[in-house]
């Protein structure tokens, strides 16, 4: 996640801009270079700027927005074509990155001919460059010693200096990405280029880290400018400007200018950083700096609303970040923002190419429904009644012309049931939002039982629903013996039965049906018969947030094993955009903040999204020295043991008095070993633990917490 320009000497190009709107082609467009990095048969260099000249046209009154394709390079285009299937449109802007793994440094070539593609289709592109510092080879990790390497002054002095060693790895870096970007120009494709991305967050190896040395990141922003434009030629870059919303961007804006010679659009990577939203003082920070020139918002993971970009008009493109987009924005949000008025859409952009844009159909979701599990119908399958149960009987015997063939039921033994078991463990996450339905006839009822007949869903007991009268489903009525009745029940109410602390588990269930009359001594001389057992997918709806806390405790609190050792109470923030925020005051050691739940719960629809939270540090014991932990826990030792906070997604440690956003993925988490366990979503019974460093020194500490949300992807 965290992951330019010179002197225009041409005026705005408005009068191409008009003109470039209405022509179509046919055919679509595919580059065919002969061979990578091959020269073009002709130089079609593109000497004005038409994507920028069209952000001034636009300034003020619409907004592009696009989406950043962050590795694999192979697969340069994966999130482009998300936005299309989600939203139904192409988005305007597309993004690329140079990266530093090996395999996506093989794949640049994949990346270039993707940005070729989508100039050549009329988005705006923009080019990042995540790659390794000259002190390493041109492959590296996300490491200290790769892309968090902290450079000495004495490094910063031979990479600045002409002709110091580093100086001459670095140029002959630039030459090799400056082969890459002569291509494009000699196609005629312009690029948004963003070297030194976020050059206040000092996690990245080109943003000095030691105080009054700040000046050594401009000063590699400068050369490296010089070097693209004057030494290799470079006509068609349009260079970016672009800081981070940290709480001290207003001094930055002045910090790490480069110079106005040396950029021409100034854009903002907008992530909470500072504990707040995307507030009037940031965009009027930004527009009085940019002084007439473009602003652009160049990172988010959660998208501007239409009605915000309206009250800040002036952000002239909006870029989300590649899989935080669907993590931090449900389907309908994203789809509201693409579908709004001030938003252009792609087939209302001019096109930069003598007024042709490739034409490509926009891909449909690839989601399929769900076929309906029929656990009988007709004849038996997979699922039947155990041999181990001699009480019972079980025959297919021929009923009505309706009904055909069903499955017959008889008792001869007492305190039993009737289950329909399988030979391994079913999936049924899949029948989330849908039903459980079946039709049955009771053929003899014996004495006592009164038509209190019962069913319940086993995952291995006593995972499971428990036992559910069979009048509690969707249709209310008791079984009358000699009739056929239809029953239904929502598997998501099923699901959230209790059961004792061992509620049913979805996606690991043994018998998906169990039915029997009412368990005793009167249960022989049963007779039943059943038909048409299936589970049925409903109508589809998203997935949402699901708030662990938000302004008042929910079912996950501190527990009772906690008392007298932390102090838990609900207070209104300093911050009032915080509104009653959770505090939580350790009084004693060796403990941790635990929101728990009575009983597990199922948290696996949000395996491919997020945990977030705020978090301000109000007092930390001396001993702490910043190191925080948080994890998620199912039972120990399930779960995902200890996870630094500065191994989140925004990678920053807690700072004490400020109000910090927290991000991990969930992907992430499931995948952390834990001394040979690691988490396990359907069965989460802490979904956060927070603490201060675990021994001695804990008691004093005092946190809030606040906006504690699962996301889905």
């Amino acid at each position: 996640m965290n992951k330019k320009s010179f002197l225009l000497t041409s005026v705005l190009m408005s009068a191409l801009i008009a003109g470039c709107s209405d022509e179509e082609i046919t055919e679509t467009y595919t580059p065919e270079p002969t061979e990578q990095g091959s020269e073009p048969e002709q130089d079609k260099r593109l000497l004005e700027p038409v994507m920028l000249d069209y952000l001034y046209q636009i300034q003020g009154t619409k907004t592009v927005v696009g989406v950043h394709n962050r590795e694999p390079n192979s697969d340069p285009d994966r999130w482009t074509q998300e936005i299309a299937k989600t939203t139904g449109v192409w988005p305007g802007l597309w993004s690329g990155d140079f990266l530093f793994s090996q395999d996506d440094v093989d794949n640049r070539w994949t990346m270039i001919y993707e940005a070729e593609k989508r100039f050549k289709q009329g988005m705006l592109v923009n080019l990042m460059l995540h790659v390794c510092p000259p002190t390493t080879e041109e492959v590296c990790g996300w490491n200290e010693e790769g892309m968090h390497y902290e450079m000495t002054s004495e490094e910063w002095e031979s990479l600045l200096t002409e002709g110091g060693e580093l100086n001459q790895i670095w140029k002959a870096r630039l030459d090799g990405y400056a082969e890459y970007l002569d291509y494009l120009n000699k196609e005629g494709v312009r690029v948004f280029f963003r070297p030194f991305h976020e050059m206040n967050q000092n996690i990245f190896w080109w943003s000095s880290k030691t105080d009054g040395e700040e000046h050594f990141t401009p000063e590699l922003y400068r050369m490296t400018h010089d070097y693209l434009v004057n030494e290799k030629s470079l006509t068609n870059l349009t260079f970016v400007w672009n800081l981070q919303d940290f709480a001290t961007l207003e001094e930055d804006l002045t910090t790490y200018d480069p110079g106005e010679s040396y950029w021409d659009i100034l854009s903002l990577d907008y992530y909470g950083t500072d504990g707040t939203g995307l507030t009037q003082e940031k965009y009027n920070a930004l527009v009085n700096k940019a002084n007439g020139k473009p602003i652009a918002l160049g990172e988010v993971q959660t998208l501007p609303t239409a009605a915000l970009l309206e009250e800040q008009p002036l952000w002239t493109f909006v870029m989300s970040w590649a899989e935080l987009t669907f993590q931090h924005n449900t389907k309908g949000a994203i789809r509201n923002l693409y579908l709004a008025d001030n938003v252009v859409k792609l087939d209302e952009m001019p096109g930069w190419t003598e007024g042709n844009k490739a034409v490509y159909e926009v891909p449909v979701s690839g989601e399929e429904p769900v076929e309906p599990l029929v656990i009988f119908e007709d004849e038996l399958g997979e699922w039947r009644l155990p041999d181990s149960n001699s009480a019972i009987s079980e025959s297919v015997v021929e009923d009505d012309e309706t009904y055909g063939n069903v499955i017959e039921h008889t008792y001869s033994g007492n305190e039993t049931v009737s289950e329909f078991k399988g030979s391994s463990k079913t999936d049924l996450s899949a029948y989330r939002g849908g039903t459980l339905s079946f039709d049955l006839k009771v053929v003899a009822e014996p004495e006592g039982i009164d038509g209190n007949w019962f069913m319940k869903i086993d995952c291995g007991w006593p995972c499971g629903t428990g036992d559910v009268a069979i009048d509690s489903g969707t249709m209310g009525s008791k079984p009358v013996v000699g009739e056929w009745q239809h029953y239904e029940f929502l598997v998501d109410e099923l699901a959230a039965l209790p059961n004792g602390g061992t509620p049913l588990i979805l996606s690991a269930v043994d018998s998906p049906l169990v039915i029997f009359p009412q368990w005793g001594s009167n249960q022989a001389g049963s007779v039943f018969r059943i038909d048409n057992i299936k589970y049925t997918q409903g109508e589809q709806q998203p997935v949402v947030d699901r708030v662990i806390f938000d302004e008042a405790t929910t079912e996950w609190k501190l527990p009772e094993k906690s008392d007298g050792l932390i102090t838990e109470e609900v207070v209104a923030a300093e911050d009032e955009s915080y509104g009653n925020v959770l505090q939580h005051t350790y009084e004693s050691v060796e403990v941790v903040s635990e929101l728990a739940s009575a009983v597990p719960m199922d948290f696996s629809d949000y395996a491919n999204g997020t945990l977030s939270f705020d978090l301000l540090i109000v007092n930390e014991p001396e001993g702490i020295d910043g190191k925080w932990f948080m994890k998620i826990d199912c039972g120990w030792p399930c779960g995902t043991g200890d996870v630094p906070l500065n191994e989140s997604l925004e990678g920053t440690a807690p700072t004490v008095g400020i109000w910090q956003r927290y991000t991990f993925s969930i992907d992430a988490l499931t995948s952390r070993p834990n001394d040979g366990n690691s988490l396990q979503l359907d069965s989460v019974t802490s979904p956060l633990v927070l603490f201060p460093a675990y021994g001695p020194n804990q008691k004093g500490t005092v946190f809030q917490l606040d906006n504690v949300i699962y996301s889905p992807q």
